[in-house]
């Protein structure tokens, strides 16, 4: 989540119009994590013999939105 996140916050910075101040709202954050979640370990599971749902992942997804949220959404 932090990689794909800051990836997503540098592109909302340079090709939006948003300043180099521009942070993701939490409200966002918790979208984020929660369509990654429901995508890859609910519905993707279902149409790839090589994706497996595993509870643990949503957990991992969950702190990774959150280590994102305290050292790398912050104002450039």
């Amino acid at each position: 989540m932090p990689v794909m996140l800051t990836l997503a916050l540098a592109a909302q910075r340079r090709l939006g119009n948003h300043s180099r101040k521009f942070i993701f709202p939490d409200t966002w954050l918790l979208a984020s994590w929660f369509f990654v979640s429901v995508w890859f370990e609910g519905i993707l599971p279902g149409y790839s013999r090589q994706a497996v749902a595993d509870p643990l992942d949503v957990v991992a997804y969950a702190l990774g939105t959150q280590a994102f949220r305290q050292w790398l959404n912050r104002p450039t």
